[in-house]
Formats: C-alpha cells, sequence, structure tokens
C-alpha cells in the first residue's frame, strides 16, 4: 500500500466566536464549522466538506513568549499554538505536528487559525 496525503481547509468558520479575557479564561459561541477535506491514498483522491463541532467551548490560555496554551474546561489535553501574529485586531495562530491517535491510526496534524477583533 503506498502513503496517503490528507488535508483539512476552513470553509466557513463563520459561526465560531471566541472571547478571550484579560483573567486568562476564554469561552467560544457557535456551535460547528465547515471544511474541506482532501486526501490520497494508493494514488486515488477524494475531498469531501464535513461539518465538525466547536473546538473551542471555554477554558484557560496564557501567552507564553510566542505560544499560545488552550485548555478546555473538562479536557486533560493541552494544545501549545504558535503565534504567528498579534495585532491591535489580529491573532493568527498556527498547530504543528499534533499527533492525533484514534482507533489505532496515528495522524500529525498542522492547523492554522485566525482571530480579528
Amino acid at each position: 500500500m503506498e502513503g496517503g496525503n490528507f488535508t483539512m481547509n476552513g470553509v466557513d468558520m463563520s459561526d465560531i466566536t471566541v472571547t478571550f479575557n484579560q483573567d486568562g479564561t476564554y469561552i467560544s459561541d457557535g456551535e460547528y464549522f465547515t471544511v474541506l477535506v482532501e486526501f490520497s491514498i494508493d494514488g486515488m483522491e477524494f475531498s469531501n466538506q464535513i461539518t465538525n463541532d466547536n473546538p473551542f467551548s471555554s477554558g484557560t490560555w496564557q501567552k507564553d513568549g510566542d505560544n499560545l496554551i488552550i485548555k478546555n474546561t473538562g479536557d486533560t489535553e493541552v494544545y501549545n499554538y504558535h503565534i504567528d501574529r498579534l495585532t491591535s485586531n489580529r491573532l493568527d495562530v498556527s498547530l504543528d505536528n499534533y499527533r492525533i491517535v484514534e482507533d489505532g491510526i496515528e495522524t500529525t496534524v498542522k492547523a492554522e487559525m485566525g482571530f480579528r477583533r
């Protein structure tokens, strides 16, 4: 079996709002976002739009140098995003080489997100 490639690109994130409070907490509104999933395996290519649950709910955040550390309430996972751009009205972050293991299948994820005020 030949190796495969997998990409996911946000198509519609307009339903999600994240509010970062000065006390180190955050809260999010909105339920879903839509992504275009494209993958190839054994030389065959597939694509499909899927709707995912909002990855943010509420929790804590901390800025540590060029990193934004996010922990969702009730989740043991800590997400360490790199801050690519931070201005008075824009925050761009990325997550590189994030490992997910589900049903015995390991996937490495790279994500980029932008927030605007």
